[in-house]
C-alpha cells in the first residue's frame, strides 16, 4: 500500500511540473503573438536602411541609368510627334 501512495505522489508531481511547464509554453507563444507589431516595423526600419545604404552606394550608376532612360524616352517621343 505504501508503494502505491509513493507512486501516487510521484505521479501527481511529475503531473503537476508537465502542467506547470505547459501553462509557461502557452504563455510564451501568446506572448510572442502579441509582441509580432514591434518585429515587423524593426523588420522595416532595416529594409529602408539597406535601401538608402544601396542607393547610396550606386548613387552614380542609378544616376545614369535615369538619365539614359529619359533621353530615350525623349528622342521616341520627338520622333512619334514629327
Amino acid at each position: 500500500m505504501d508503494t502505491r501512495k509513493g507512486l501516487s505522489k510521484e505521479l501527481s508531481r511529475e503531473w503537476n511540473m508537465h502542467m506547470k511547464l505547459n501553462t509557461g509554453v502557452s504563455h510564451l507563444k501568446n506572448r510572442r503573438k502579441l509582441n509580432n507589431r514591434g518585429m515587423g516595423t524593426v523588420e522595416m526600419i532595416l529594409i529602408i536602411v539597406v535601401l538608402i545604404g544601396l542607393v547610396l552606394i550606386f548613387k552614380t550608376q542609378i544616376m545614369d541609368l535615369v538619365g539614359n532612360v529619359f533621353d530615350k524616352i525623349a528622342v521616341d517621343s520627338s520622333a512619334i510627334l514629327s
